[in-house]
């Protein structure tokens, strides 16, 4: 038996064995044993509480943490939306459940953390800025949000790096 990890398929509520979260992730059906919560299929019930999953810690605490969506909060923020929105919180759960649980997932979130600073006071000296979020930001984070919704976790992986990278390029940070 392998690691007890979180499923990404129902945002951690339930756990799997880490060798089905490798099915997972090459696109097999989930085999073996399945999430002992959303039993493989990625549903959660209406009353779900991401607070069983995530703690509702504030800003502050999330920073000391070195837990902040730096890019996702930048677009709460210029969209008006809450910090616990239902697209925060999505993409939170994402990053807490299924890139974390990547082999180097842990190092991705660190490299994330080191960068994302950097990118958004470059940003938001600019004056580009508001283009970058309609022609940039918004688009490529409602379509990740898409993909998680639809259980593609691989793209919208995919997806989010392709936005950190070309926001970097944007920025000029290295």
């Amino acid at each position: 038996m392998g690691k007890r990890v979180r499923c990404p398929r129902c945002f951690g509520k339930g756990y799997l064995d880490d060798r089905d979260l490798k099915r997972l992730r090459i696109g097999r059906s989930h085999a073996g044993e399945k999430c002992d919560f959303c039993d493989g299929e990625g549903k959660v019930d209406r009353d779900f509480d991401p607070g069983d999953v995530r703690p509702n810690n504030t800003i502050e605490d999330r920073q000391k943490k070195g837990g902040i969506c730096f890019i996702t909060s930048a677009y709460a923020e210029y969209l008006n939306k809450s910090d616990d929105c239902k697209e925060l919180m999505t993409l939170r759960r994402y990053r807490d459940t299924y890139v974390l649980n990547l082999d180097n997932g842990g190092n991705i979130i660190k490299e994330y953390y080191r960068i994302a600073p950097l990118i958004l006071n470059s940003l938001y000296e600019s004056t580009e800025k508001d283009k970058i979020f309609k022609q940039v930001i918004i688009p490529n984070l409602e379509k990740c949000l898409n993909l998680i919704e639809n259980n593609d976790m691989e793209k919208a992986f995919n997806t989010y790096s392709e936005l950190v990278l070309t926001l970097k390029s944007l920025t000029k940070i290295n």
